[in-house]
């Protein structure tokens, strides 16, 4: 069996995604790699949206229209 050269988490997570298409995204998964990439890098949402130069507030907008709602807590939308 070859070799794996990226593995999904990396894909997902990385510079190989263009974030600025998550409006377009389904939102149950963005949901799931956002929350994905907040536990895995251990980041709050903020640090996280400045890293990909995500406007905050529209993301969580996305996200509630969908039933989501960030829980600073816990560091994920639920």
């Amino acid at each position: 069996m070859g070799k794996v050269l990226f593995s999904l988490d990396k894909i997902l997570l990385s510079e190989f995604m263009d974030w600025s298409s998550f409006k377009r995204m389904d939102p149950h998964l963005l949901v799931g790699v956002v929350n994905t990439y907040l536990r895995n890098r251990g980041v709050a949402l903020e640090e996280f949206c400045r890293t990909h130069q995500i406007c905050r507030e529209q993301l969580e907008a996305r996200l509630k229209a969908e039933g989501y709602e960030y829980l600073p807590d816990q560091a994920q939308f639920r």
